[in-house]
């Protein structure tokens, strides 16, 4: 009677706010966009309107024609291009974790359990009557996740050690990841082919930091992604589509997500094994870990900060070129 009427006082309760994270969320990258393609946006409009007002089929004075193809300042426009990407990042996250505590409470409600542990049970032993179809089907999930990054992913891989075990567990959720980061790269190299949007349209310098990437040995490519993965800050799904717009190869990608990730993977996946830590909640990143990721930071900051060093004295001294290269031509 006492759990009818907990159950009856607790059916009033208002809709989940996922609807109202996910307008935010599109809030964001609309005024990202607005941000990237409001000077192109008034300058339509303003040649529009110049063209209906006049009806002379002369061409517009040499003023406007300059004022009209003048770009947008490079470091203010990218300087906005950067801060609209990061937050599109953060929100992405906040929007992962609410939805993951909303679809939590979600399964405990319809599952009738009244702690994560015992929620976490259900799902254990519904996985484990699955037999050999659980690994296809947790893979599929998983990965599911991470290209479509709706949810958190975390609980799901801490769970895979209670289900399948250390050794097996960490294969799966690693090959669930290397194929989501791959998946994710080529989608969003090819809509960023489609649309004509590139590294450039973001940041100027993190593109010329890029051409030089690529023209470094493969295995410096590899390392640079490599430790992208080890970093911590990084998010995961979000610079999985951010890797469609640079010049990084699938296969690179692939295998640098494949060993970045093995580490932090295995620590959570070995927590699930055991069982008692990540089922009480109270589930905490090894020390180790956190060390390794932090140094592997440190490690992609100087090995980028090396390689733009280059790449931007190198622009300069073309600029110097060209500059005198002009000079020259114009006294002669």
């Amino acid at each position: 009677a006492s759990g009818a009427r907990e159950g009856a006082g607790a059916r009033p309760m208002a809709p989940p706010a996922r609807p109202a994270l996910l307008v935010l969320l599109l809030v964001s990258a609309l005024l990202f966009v607005c941000a990237e393609h409001g000077a192109s946006i008034s300058t339509s409009f303003g040649q529009r309107a110049c063209f209906t007002c006049s009806r002379s089929l002369r061409p517009a004075p040499p003023v406007r024609l300059l004022a009209a193809r003048t770009p947008a300042e490079p470091s203010k426009s990218g300087l906005a291009a950067a801060g609209g990407v990061a937050a599109l990042a953060v929100a992405s996250e906040v929007v992962q974790y609410a939805n993951t505590a909303l679809l939590v409470l979600f399964l405990r409600r319809i599952t009738r359990t009244a702690s994560m542990a015992e929620l976490a049970a259900v799902v254990i032993e519904w996985f484990r009557a699955r037999g050999w179809a659980a690994y296809p089907i947790y893979a599929g999930m998983l990965c599911s996740m991470q290209v479509l990054p709706l949810f958190s992913a975390l609980i799901f891989i801490v769970l895979s050690g209670a289900v399948f075990g250390a050794a097996k567990g960490t294969a799966v959720v690693s090959l669930s990841l290397t194929s989501a980061a791959v998946i994710c790269c080529a989608v969003g190299r090819a809509i960023s082919e489609r649309i004509g949007y590139d590294l450039s349209r973001i940041s100027p310098p993190a593109a010329a930091i890029d051409r030089a990437m690529a023209e470094q040995q493969p295995h410096t490519t590899l390392l640079l992604v490599l430790l992208i993965r080890l970093s911590p800050v990084v998010p995961f799904t979000f610079s999985n589509y951010l890797f469609g717009l640079t010049s990084v190869t699938l296969p690179t990608l692939g295998l640098a997500t494949f060993l970045g990730t093995l580490p932090s993977q295995a620590a959570y996946v070995a927590a699930g094994a055991l069982g008692q830590q990540a089922l009480s909640g109270q589930l905490s990143v090894p020390p180790a870990v956190l060390i390794a990721g932090t140094l592997a930071t440190v490690a992609a900051v100087i090995l980028v900060g090396k390689v733009a060093q280059q790449t931007l004295a190198k622009m300069e001294f073309e600029s110097k070129g060209n500059k005198g290269k002009k000079r020259l031509s114009s006294a002669q």
